[in-house]
Formats: structure tokens, sequence, C-alpha cells
């Protein structure tokens, strides 16, 4: 019975996916403008309008090139509702963050019966699975003998972001969760004036709320690359909405030494340039002109982001004299590899059916929920969020379950901000939003309790 339902899954899997992909093909089609005669039938897609740009700020850019790049992207900031924005979401993150830890410290009181201080406890708590690899490579860095020759296969940003930090506090732990705590609130900043060009500003809230109360929301504080990556991942989206194509380049390059998945954000970058820049019609209308004008810099943004991948290729050369030793490292010591995607959510559905409770609970039901969430939201998004998001979305849930063995799809969810967007609007009936938000507030209280007790949440 469990293997035919297994089975079952994986052919629901396989439609699902290739209806999002088509479907997602098709809004590029129409959007884009192109063999519109292939499809007799219209979709109403959204139509996103630019806003115009103020006059003085393209004379400062004019005047002052490099400065004007980054000024009319962050110039908000400056203002008085910009500091009063950042304020606010500051005191939100900051809050959320000290009461999720304070959960784990009476957690761990509950469990051991003991009392530890509160700071020395927090390394007893919160340092498990990877953290401590991320902080074993920002004292020492990578090596290419003993166990932490495998450390290569973590990316480098981020444990050069803890080694920066630890010259101010002297403490890489309490480093590593500063990092995590400014690129938190970088990320919700920047994620609130993405989501205010296409929404309204109760939805842009509402999506911040739900960054901060996700049911892995708890990753986001700790010594985990989660939240530099949705800062950065966040930011290139930004400067692609703003047409700033070698700024958003430079994003994805950061975001690329800091996850696999920033390799992924050229996607989203061409879909951008194409639909905001109208080039196939500018191609079909030999309007040359036009598109060199733009095209030099999508080439450099591409490049950008490409270089970041090749960057963390040449760290492995240079530490272990192998370009793709990190491959070997992860077939041979983590069991993982690039597989069939179908046949792989089979076998998690098979787990999540025989494994004893407790690992079911903490691994695979989550990680299958959240893939269901993750596609649902795709699917029901198809006609009211952004084409450069969604498909943004698919590609890292297709990424992620490639992997044959796969232990931490919940975590990556937490970086795949268009997830907020689709919750942020689906709670705007108030019965629903009271309903998602106390499932979610007590699935995050039960994951990161589970998670300081050691259970297989990773």
């Amino acid at each position: 019975m469990v293997h035919q339902l297994a089975q079952f899954m994986q052919f629901v899997s396989i439609v699902v996916f290739a209806l999002a992909f088509l479907w997602i093909l098709v809004a590029f089609l129409q959007q884009t403008k192109t063999i519109t005669t292939l499809f007799p039938f219209r979709f109403r897609w959204p139509h996103f309008q630019d806003k115009k740009t103020n006059t003085q700020k393209e004379v400062l850019r004019k005047r002052n090139c490099f400065k004007a790049y980054f000024e009319k992207l962050f110039i908000k900031t400056t203002t008085r509702q910009g500091r009063h924005l950042f304020f606010s979401i500051f005191t939100s993150v900051l809050l959320t963050r000290l009461s999720l830890l304070l959960l784990g410290y009476l957690g761990y009181i509950l469990r051991n019966n003991e009392s530890p201080g509160i700071i020395y406890s927090l390394r007893i708590i919160w340092e498990k699975w990877d953290s401590s690899h991320y902080l074993w490579i920002a004292q020492n860095w990578y090596t290419n003998v003993g166990e932490e020759r495998l450390f290569i296969v973590f990316f480098p940003l981020y444990p050069l972001m803890i080694r920066v930090f630890s010259f101010l506090f002297q403490d890489y732990f309490v480093s590593g969760l500063l990092v995590s705590l400014v690129s938190l609130t970088v990320a919700c900043f920047y994620l609130y004036k993405l989501v205010e060009i296409d929404y309204s500003a109760a939805v842009a809230k509402r999506c911040i709320r739900w960054v901060l109360i996700f049911p892995y929301t708890f990753f986001l504080s700790l010594v985990f690359t989660e939240s530099l990556f949705l800062a950065l991942s966040v930011l290139a989206f930004y400067a692609m909405r703003h047409k700033r194509w070698i700024l958003a380049g430079f994003f994805g390059l950061l975001a690329s030494l800091t996850r696999n998945f920033g390799f992924f954000l050229f996607i989203p970058l061409l879909i951008e340039y194409a639909i905001s820049t109208d080039f196939f019609e500018n191609f079909r209308n030999r309007h040359y002109r036009e598109i060199v004008a733009t095209f030099w810099k999508l080439t450099i943004g591409l490049g950008l982001i490409a270089l970041g991948f090749f960057l963390y290729l040449l760290l492995n050369k240079w530490i272990t004299g192998d370009w793709f030793r990190f491959l070997t490292y992860l077939r041979e010591h983590w069991h993982q590899g690039f597989g069939f995607f179908a046949q792989n959510i089979q076998n998690q559905f098979t787990m999540a059916l025989t494994w004893k409770p407790i690992d079911r609970l903490a691994l695979w039901v989550p990680q299958l929920s959240l893939l269901l969430l993750s596609m649902v939201a795709i699917l029901a998004s198809l006609r009211t969020m952004r084409l450069s998001y969604l498909a943004y979305m698919f590609t890292l849930v297709f990424v992620s379950f490639s992997a044959t063995w796969l232990l931490s799809g919940p975590r990556y969810t937490t970086t795949m901000f268009p997830i907020y967007i689709f919750l942020a609007r689906i709670s705007e009936n108030e019965i629903l939003d009271g309903i998602l938000t106390f499932f979610s507030l007590t699935m995050l209280c039960v994951y990161a309790l589970a998670y300081t007790w050691g259970a297989y949440v990773m």
C-alpha cells in the first residue's frame, strides 16, 4: 500500500511540476509578445507599471553615475519615512528574535532541569548542525586535511562576514548571530520596498510579518546562511525591478558566494530584462540601438553572477587542487547528488510513512508539506504575482528536490520570498489570517523547541 501511494505521489509531482513549468513558459511568451500566433487564446496577465523616475535624480545620475547608481535605489532609506520604516522593522525583527532565543532557553531548562547563564547557554542550545562548520571556517578558514577538509562544500561569504564582525565583538558565535540579525533586518526592509512596488502597504506589512512568524524562521536568527542569502537575493530583485542590471548582478555575485542557489538568479534577471525592456519586440522591429543601449549592462550583470560561482570553484581548486572537489565530498560524505526530482519526492513520501514518528515529524512531513505549499503558491499566483518571482521560486523548489538526500528543505524554503507574498495576499481575509497565524506560530514554537532538543530539524 505504501509503495502504491508513493508511486502515485511521484506521478502527481511530475504532472504538477510540468503544469507549473509550462504555464510559466506560456506567461513569459505572452508578456514578451513572443510567437503569440501559436496561442489562439488570450491570458489576462497583470501588468506592472514601472514608477516614473524623478528628474532631479536623473540629473544627479548624469553628474555622478556611480553615486546615483546606488542613490536612486537606496535614497528612501535616508528620509524620515524611510528611517521610521527601518526602525519599525528592526524593532520587530529584534523582538521576535529575542523571543525565540528566550523560548529556546526556557525549553532547555524544562528539558534538562538546569539553568545555565543565558549567554553561556546560547551556544549550547543553538549551535547545531551546520552552524559549527561555519564557525570553524570563520576561525580557521578552509583546509585540505582531516575531517575539516569536507567543509569546502560550504560557501565562503557568510564565514567571512562572521570573521569581520568578530574583530569588533571578539566572539565568533555572537558575531554569527549579529550577521544574521543585520541580514534579516535588511532583507525585511527591502522586501517591504519590493512588495510595495506592486501591492499595497498593507500587503507589504503582512509579508514582513510572515517572514518573522514562518514555522522555520528561527533559522534566520541563527548561524546559518539563510538570512544573508535572503537579503542578497531580495536586493538583487529590488535592483532588477529598477532596471539596474549591473547592480543586480553584483548582488547576485554575493549571493553566489553565499549559497549555490545564488547562481540561479540569472533566470529572473533574464526574465525581468526581457519583459521590462521589450527586448523581443525591439528585436523583431530591428530597433538594435535600443537593444545595445541596455544589453551590455545585462551582459555584465550575468557575468557577475557567473563570476561569483566561478570564484567558489577557484576556491576549490586553490584549497584541494580540484575545481569540483565539493561535488565529490557531497556524494561520498553526505550521499548527495543530482537525481530525478519525482523519484526523490517518492522516496521522501515513503520515508514519511515508514520511519519512526519523531523522524517523520522532524524531517519528512514538514518537508513534503512545504513542498505542497510552495507548488500551491506558484499555481495560485500565476495571474497575480510577478513572473520573475514565480520562475525563481519554481527553480529553487525544483533544484532543492532534485537533491537525492534532501534533509533541509524547510530551511531552504525560508529564502523563497515569493511564498511570503503569497501568504500575505491570501491572509487579507481576517478569519483566514487568524487561523494561519495561529497555526504558523504554533509550528514555529514546536520546531524551534525540537531544534534545541536535538531532533532532526536541520
